[in-house]
């Protein structure tokens, strides 16, 4: 690999125990590292061994963790350990690539986008099972450490989530910007499992509270039943826009307001109680885990999950030429 040094600026920040990564620009020094930093933090990252430096929010100490253990850390806090270890690889090389390409691109990723789970929170999480999950994520990581998912030669923004409405999400549709690897594609698997279907009631007050903690000037008149109305779904099934209160929202704004798994429900009012029917949970954008899970368990390895869910991705040995 070229000696190199890539500018750019990260913030992490564990807070109730899950990290914060920020991501802004740097300048380039002459060590090959990359260094970023903020206020209450500094991440160090080498090109040829990535080194994260990290400060806790809590107690203000620093650790620093070598790249590899840091994606092992991501891989625990993101996906059970007990699942197929090619659902686990295919995890561990988009942590990787999603990080590589945030940091890339200056784009804050806080905790609630990826989850990173420190060997004292996973002895704590598994218990008595702790080394045999760490010896299974270890090996995990270590069979595609350094593998990164790049279209036309450039890292891609692999973004992933927990389970789709069987179907993922095309990510203009979420986020508004449209990228060809980040297409619907079916997720069958998804509808499978127990807690596909989740149910939000709220009472009126609660529904106003909500609303009002959104938008102090919510227009409640009228029929109650008619304060949330859809005006626009994606192709696989989620809420793209609608109209709360005479106001125009969209399906995530409706996710964040009443705390939904997905922004794929339906809402019925009866007796004076709001009941959300959502399917799915996150975003819905890139990689389902539960859905990697499932085709981990039909035979498909690692490389397969990916190119099935980062659709005309390949998938290439990491190098600065890729940034």
């Amino acid at each position: 690999m070229k000696d190199f040094i890539i500018p750019v600026a990260i913030f992490l920040l564990l807070m109730l125990l899950i990290p914060m990564i920020s991501l802004i620009n740097a300048k380039k020094v002459n060590n090959h590292v990359n260094t970023y930093a903020s206020a209450s933090q500094t991440i160090s990252i080498k090109s040829d061994n990535f080194t994260f430096k990290i400060k806790d929010g809590k107690t203000g100490n620093y650790e620093t963790v070598k790249g590899f253990d840091f994606i092992c850390g991501v891989v625990a806090g993101e996906m059970p350990a007990s699942y197929n270890v090619e659902a686990l690889k295919a995890q561990a090389v988009a942590a990787l690539t999603y990080c590589l390409y945030q940091n890339e691109n200056g784009t804050i990723v806080t905790g609630l986008s990826i989850a990173y789970l420190t060997p004292e929170e996973q002895k704590k999480r598994w218990s008595s099972n702790y080394e045999n999950n760490k010896k299974k994520i270890e090996h995990a990581v270590s069979e595609v450490y350094g593998k990164v998912l790049t279209y036309d030669g450039k890292i891609i923004d692999a973004v992933f989530f927990n389970m789709s409405s069987g179907i993922t999400e095309n990510c203009k549709d979420v986020f508004g910007k449209e990228l060809p690897y980040l297409v619907e594609v079916s997720s069958p698997g998804d509808t499978l499992q127990e807690d596909f279907i989740s149910h939000t009631a709220l009472t009126l007050d609660e529904f106003k509270a909500k609303v009002k903690g959104f938008d102090k000037d919510a227009d409640f008149s009228g029929n109650p039943a008619d304060y949330l109305k859809i005006e626009k779904r994606s192709g696989a099934g989620g809420v793209i826009s609608a109209r709360l209160c005479g106001k125009e929202v969209s399906g995530r704004d409706i996710r964040s307001i009443f705390g939904l798994r997905s922004a794929n429900f339906t809402l019925s009012y009866k007796d004076g109680t709001f009941d959300f029917e959502v399917k799915g949970n996150g975003h819905g954008v890139g990689m389902s885990q539960r859905g990697a899970q499932y085709m981990a368990q039909q035979g498909k390895n690692w490389r397969e999950i990916l190119k099935w869910y980062y659709k005309g991705a390949e998938i290439s040995d990491y190098s600065e030429n890729l940034l």
